[in-house]
């Protein structure tokens, strides 16, 4: 077996180890698969020739870097943050770097192997819904409900392009059923905005005959669909009942953050709840939200009135510090009403990103996907579009949920890009030949 065939399957067992039982048992296969690909390229200067291409990538994180050493000065805790920096921040950043070029020298492998590791995501959670009726189960390893999810996702955005792609079309609808039923096995309401992302990307992004008036008959029929749910919803448990949540979304956001109780049915039932003060009088007893979201409602408005008050200053990197970085001396009125010990992020990545970095950090970060999209578009073929499409699906995911705080899922996700950051260029090159 060939040095470059081995890096594949290493950095594809190294993905597979990572969503599994970790990163560190996919970092250890990473760095040994560049190892290898050093055999090959032994100087500096071949490294940062072939690095060339993805600069903007590589100056987008050390910028984004930078912002986040200088939060070292505002933080709760120096020592937790300069390691939450290295394990989410240089670590993902180097592993982008490592696969992206293993992938542009190596002559072999696809995206296939790829899909049959997520595919099995989907199988085993599919396995374990039907094994134990839960409708928030999660196949393999041991991971959170919601930022598993990402999972499925990715599963799901690789059946996509097999179905655009290739002739492997029978293949590819038994692997997007296959992927939709395990969202639903899952239960993660954000997949569901993902999902409609991702059909909308898969009728806009490729070219193909009358594709304006296909796309204008979908988006009339996603717009139909969208309003018949939700007010369907009205009738489903609080948990999907969207109807709700947006006819009440306004009276309750004109409150402040500890007053937003008033609509938590828990903060009056005997829960062990304990809620602000400020959240005790029932006076909108006929108005309830469902209690997750209303909590993150409340995180969402004080951490934009924190963000408000001071827009530049870093609080501290890593979005599981959120509630340590909070100022001390923030108005009572905008400490959110109900704050659990389990309550350490902000449950929105991309918010959390101003929070922790600074206005300026935030639009870097923001920089990172619309750096990643950009080159989608640009670089339009399968590679490209999966690009776009994982994309898509993990700033979504992010929108609800701090998804890229788990070490094995933020390697995953990094790994991933690296590899089609590489792919895309190949392609491109291969066609225009």
């Amino acid at each position: 077996m060939s040095v470059s065939i081995a890096s594949y399957y290493i950095v594809c067992l190294g993905i597979f180890l990572s969503s599994v039982w970790g990163a560190k048992f996919g970092i250890s296969l990473f760095v040994f698969a560049f190892f290898l690909y050093l055999k090959n390229n032994k100087t500096c200067k071949d490294i940062l020739y072939n690095l060339h291409p993805i600069r903007w990538w590589i100056i987008t994180h050390l910028l984004l870097a930078t912002t986040a050493l200088l939060s070292l000065f505002f933080c709760f805790d120096i020592a937790q943050t300069t390691e939450a920096i290295i394990s989410f921040l240089f670590l993902p950043f180097l592993i982008s770097c490592i696969t992206f070029l293993i992938f542009l020298k190596s002559p072999y492998g696809d995206y296939k192997f790829l899909l049959f590791i997520f595919a099995l995501h989907s199988l085993f959670t599919i396995a374990v819904y039907l094994a134990s009726s839960t409708t928030r189960s999660i196949g393999l390893g041991n991971h959170s409900i919601v930022p598993y999810a990402l999972f499925l996702l990715f599963s799901f955005v690789f059946s996509l392009g097999i179905l655009i792609y290739t002739r492997f079309k029978v293949l590819a609808i038994l692997l997007l059923v296959a992927s939709l039923f395990a969202f639903f096995c899952n239960g993660t309401r954000s997949s569901i905005f993902s999902i409609i992302a991702l059909i909308s990307l898969a009728f806009i992004y490729p070219q193909y005959k009358y594709k304006k008036t296909i796309i204008a008959s979908l988006f009339t029929l996603m717009f139909l669909f969208i309003c018949s749910f939700i007010k369907i919803s009205d009738e489903l448990p609080s948990r999907y009942n969207f109807y709700q949540m947006i006819k009440n979304f306004t009276l309750i956001w004109n409150h402040s953050p500890a007053e937003m109780g008033k609509f938590d049915s828990k903060c009056f039932a005997k829960t062990g709840y304990v809620c602000n003060e400020k959240s005790k009088v029932d006076t909108n007893s006929s108005i309830t939200f469902e209690s997750s979201a209303l909590q993150r409602l409340a995180f969402y408005k004080s951490t934009l009135s924190i963000i408000k008050e001071d827009p530049y200053t870093p609080r501290g990197y890593y979005s599981r510090y959120w509630r340590f970085n909070i100022p001390s001396n923030i108005n009572a009125a905008n400490i959110p009403y109900l704050l659990l010990p389990e309550h350490t992020h902000l449950h929105n990545e991309i918010l959390s990103a101003f929070f922790e970095l600074g206005i300026v950090g935030g639009i870097l970060y923001l920089g990172i996907f619309l750096f990643l999209f950009i080159w989608g578009i640009m670089h339009r073929n399968i590679y490209g579009f999966l690009l776009c499409a994982i994309t898509i699906s993990t700033f979504i995911a992010s929108l609800f949920d701090s998804v890229l705080s788990f070490a094995s899922i933020k390697i995953v996700f990094y790994a991933l890009i690296g590899i089609l950051l590489a792919y895309s260029i190949k392609e491109k090159n291969e066609n225009n030949l």
